[in-house]
C-alpha cells in the first residue's frame, strides 16, 4: 500500500509503479515517461513545490512532443507534395479481351514478375498479389487496386513506371519492367472490376 512518501503511476493497462520519496528523480522521469505515453499519472503524498515542479517539466514535455508530431506530419505532407505527377496520358491503352479474370489471366502476370517480393512468403510493403482478395486488400499505403478505374490504381502507376521513381514495380535495378501489353490486360482487368 502506498504510504504518503510514494507516488504512484498508473499505466494505461492498470498496472502500477511504486516509487518511493527517495527516488524522486526516477519517479518524475517515469511521469514524464507515462505521461508521453498517455498514460495517467497520480502522485500522492508529495508537497506542493514538487508537484508543481513535475507538472511543469509534463507540460513542456507535452509540448515537446506535441511539436515533434506536427513536425512530422509536415515532413510526411511536404514529402507527398513532392511526388512526381502521374501522366496518366502515358500510360499503355487497356487490352480489348473481354473477360480478364484475376484467376486465367493477371495471377500468372503477378505470379513471373512480383511474387519475389509481393507473394506468399515476402510482403513488401504488406502488399500481397498472390490472392485476388489481397491484391484487392492493397497495402501499408492503402488500396493499389481501384476497381474499374485503372487509370487512378497506384498499382497500374507503379507498373507503368510513371510517378515517383521510388514506386516503380519492379524496380528498375532488379527486374524486367512489365510491357506494354501486360500493362494493358491489367488495366483492362481492373477496368472490368477486377474479378
Amino acid at each position: 500500500m502506498p504510504t504518503p512518501s510514494h507516488a504512484a503511476l498508473f499505466d494505461l493497462t492498470g498496472r502500477v509503479a511504486l516509487v518511493t520519496g527517495a527516488s524522486r528523480g526516477l519517479g518524475a522521469a517515469m511521469s514524464l515517461g507515462l505521461a508521453r505515453a498517455g498514460a495517467e499519472v497520480i502522485l500522492n503524498g508529495r508537497d506542493q513545490a514538487t508537484l508543481d515542479t513535475q507538472a511543469e517539466a509534463m507540460r513542456r514535455e507535452g509540448l515537446r512532443v506535441r511539436t515533434a508530431a506536427v513536425i512530422g506530419v509536415s515532413l510526411v505532407l511536404a514529402a507527398d507534395a513532392k511526388k512526381t505527377p502521374v501522366d496518366v496520358t502515358k500510360l499503355p491503352p487497356p487490352s480489348d479481351q473481354k473477360d480478364v479474370t484475376y484467376a486465367t489471366d493477371i495471377r500468372p502476370i503477378f505470379e513471373k514478375n512480383c511474387f519475389k517480393c509481393h507473394g506468399p512468403e515476402k510482403h513488401k510493403g504488406d502488399l500481397r498479389l498472390d490472392s485476388l482478395k489481397a491484391a484487392l486488400a492493397g497495402g501499408e499505403h492503402g488500396q493499389v487496386i481501384v476497381p474499374n478505374k485503372s487509370a487512378e490504381s497506384k498499382l497500374v502507376h507503379s507498373i507503368a513506371h510513371l510517378g515517383d521513381e521510388d514506386d516503380y514495380m519492379p524496380p528498375p535495378d532488379k527486374a524486367k519492367p512489365l510491357t506494354p501489353q501486360q500493362i494493358g490486360l491489367i488495366r483492362a482487368w481492373i477496368d472490368q472490376g477486377a474479378k
